[in-house]
C-alpha cells in the first residue's frame, strides 16, 4: 500500500521535473561513457530511459516494482521488468550503464548492500543518486553520505569516478536532488580500458567531504514547505497506524 502511494505522488509530482532533469544529464553521461545499452533500476514512469532514447540509446531496460502501471511507463511495455528491489535479482544480461537515482533511500538498510550488488552484476559503470541524511521524502528511511555507497561499491571494486552534480551545480533545469546527490561508479576493470574517464570525470580538487546545495538548504528551510515536509514525514506512521487498527477490527 505505501508503495504504491509513493509512486502515485512521487510519479504526479516529480515526472516532469525527472524527464527535464534527465534531458540535461544524459548528453553529459553520453559524452563521458557512450553507452549503446542502459538499464534503469528503480525507473519509475521511465523519464530517463526516455531521455536515453532520445539521445540515441536502442537498448533500455527499466526495472521497478509491481506498483508501476505499465500504463503510464514512457516506453513500451515490455520495457518494464518487474523485481523487488530489496532481493538479489538478474536480467539475464548486462549493460553498458546502470541508472539508479533517487531509490536506495527508500529501501531498508539491509537490502542496500544487495542493491550495490545487483547494480555491479548488471553494468560496468553506475549512475546513482540517493538521498543525504535529513533529506525529506515520502518513506525515506536510509539517507546516508556518498562514502557510505562508496564503501559498499568499493566491495565489488568500484570506485567513485566523478561526482556529477558538480558539473551541474547551478544548473536550474535539473532538480536540486540530483545536483546534491549524483555519483559515478565505475569498476577497475573498466578504468583500466578507460583510462582518461578519471580525468575528464573528475570532481574539483578541493570538494569537502560532505557539502549541502543551497537548493537543498533553501527548500529544508523555507517555512512554506515545512507543514509539506511534516505530512511527509508523519504518513508512512499514519498508514502503519491505520493498518494496525483495520487489523485489530478483524481479530475482534
Amino acid at each position: 500500500m505505501l508503495s504504491r502511494l509513493y509512486f502515485k505522488l512521487s510519479f504526479n509530482s516529480n515526472s516532469p521535473g525527472s524527464l527535464r532533469s534527465a534531458r540535461v544529464v544524459v548528453p553529459l553521461l553520453m559524452g563521458l561513457l557512450h553507452p549503446s545499452s542502459v538499464i534503469d533500476v528503480g525507473c519509475g514512469g521511465g523519464s530517463w530511459l526516455l531521455a536515453y532514447r532520445e539521445n540515441g540509446v536502442l537498448e533500455l531496460l527499466g526495472v521497478d516494482g509491481r506498483w508501476i502501471d505499465k500504463k503510464v511507463f514512457r516506453l513500451e511495455p515490455e520495457l518494464l521488468q518487474y523485481q523487488d528491489l530489496t532481493k538479489s535479482f538478474d536480467v539475464g544480461r548486462r549493460f553498458d550503464l546502470a541508472n539508479c537515482l533517487e531509490v536506495a533511500e527508500h529501501l531498508p538498510a539491509e537490502a542496500a548492500p544487495v542493491l550495490v550488488e545487483n547494480l555491479v552484476r548488471l553494468a560496468p559503470v553506475v549512475s546513482f543518486s540517493a538521498a543525504i541524511p535529513g533529506q525529506y521524502g515520502l518513506h525515506h528511511v536510509n539517507c546516508q553520505w556518498p562514502e557510505y555507497w562508496t564503501t559498499l561499491f568499493s566491495r565489488h571494486s568500484y570506485r567513485p569516478v566523478s561526482m556529477l552534480g558538480w558539473q551541474i551545480w547551478d544548473n536550474k533545469e535539473v532538480e536540486w536532488w540530483y545536483r546534491q546527490n549524483l555519483m559515478l561508479f565505475a569498476s577497475e576493470r573498466y578504468l583500466e580500458q578507460h583510462p582518461d574517464l578519471l580525468s575528464r570525470a573528475a570532481p574539483p580538487a578541493d570538494i569537502p567531504a560532505h557539502f549541502i546545495h543551497p537548493d537543498c538548504f533553501a527548500f529544508h528551510t523555507d517555512p512554506a514547505v515545512m507543514p509539506l515536509r511534516l505530512v511527509l514525514r508523519a504518513l508512512p506512521l499514519a498508514v502503519l497506524s491505520r493498518l494496525r487498527r483495520l487489523t485489530g477490527r478483524r481479530r475482534a
